[in-house]
């Protein structure tokens, strides 16, 4: 079967007593390749992973916590809402890691397993979805609460790149990080980062909590720099410590 089109299926689940039940995954045979078993596994770990974060999401502080109780029912409603599949539609670069449009996420087959965490940074864009125009080069809408992006775009205009002078990009990634500036793609990282260090939804993160993240994403072997997580790496350098441990702490 053609890896390109071999998986189409709703992850969608019913409202349950329980916080998540696992997703339901059709058409995986015993001649799907293992790399593929492999991958929906994952998936299945990042879909429970973020079902149980936004049931059980605690704010720390009281005010945002009322604000996010009033999009919390629709946040589960969109993530009972989407398909996925291990294809990229036909007007989209190959260079693509992944994209959320039309209650589909889209995962580019080429590139994974060497990125798994696109399902979650994608899931996160599902959630909040923009709106393009007809090129996809002009954000139209931001399906986000402003409270939400506020937070996001008071850390972002604090956080220069200059302003992280132990960090070392390469021309092309620092080429690119100024897209990276957009609410919806800094909360996408944010997802990434607590799906990999399986952050709780209801502890409040203090600055020694961010020390294993920070030497983990700062690894130099001599002149040349190992980015362990793409993601995490360009979270850490676009935004200050001090703000970034705020978006964590304040965001649904």
């Amino acid at each position: 079967m053609d890896r390109r089109g071999f998986l189409k299926t709703c992850i969608g689940v019913a409202a349950t007593t329980k916080v998540f039940e696992t997703p339901v995954f059709a058409n995986i045979g015993d001649d799907t390749p293992q790399i593929h078993n492999n991958l929906i596994i994952e998936f299945k770990k990042q879909k429970e992973f973020f079902d149980n974060w936004y049931e059980n999401r605690i704010i720390p502080d009281p005010n945002l916590q009322i604000k996010y109780k009033e999009v919390k029912s629709h946040i589960l409603e969109r993530l009972k809402t989407k398909f996925l599949e291990l294809s990229l539609p036909n007007n989209v670069s190959n260079n693509t890691t992944g994209l959320s449009r039309n209650d589909t996420i889209y995962i580019n087959p080429d590139v994974l397993p060497n990125d798994s965490t696109v399902y979650a940074h994608e899931n996160a864009h599902h959630i909040f979805p923009t709106v393009h125009d007809k090129n996809e080069s002009n954000m139209i809408k931001q399906d986000m609460p402003i409270w939400m992006i506020d937070i996001i775009e008071n850390a972002v205009s604090y956080s220069r790149p200059d302003d992280n002078r132990e960090f070392t990009l390469d021309f092309n990634l620092a080429k690119r990080i100024e897209s990276y500036r957009r609410p919806d793609e800094t909360y996408a990282r944010i997802c990434v980062l607590r799906y990999l260090y399986k952050l709780l939804p209801n502890k409040i993160l203090l600055d020694s909590d961010l020390d294993i993240i920070y030497k983990e994403n700062l690894i130099k072997n001599e002149n040349t720099l190992e980015v362990k997580n793409e993601n995490i790496y360009q979270l850490l350098y676009i935004i200050k410590r001090n703000l970034l441990l705020e978006l964590l702490n304040k965001l649904p």
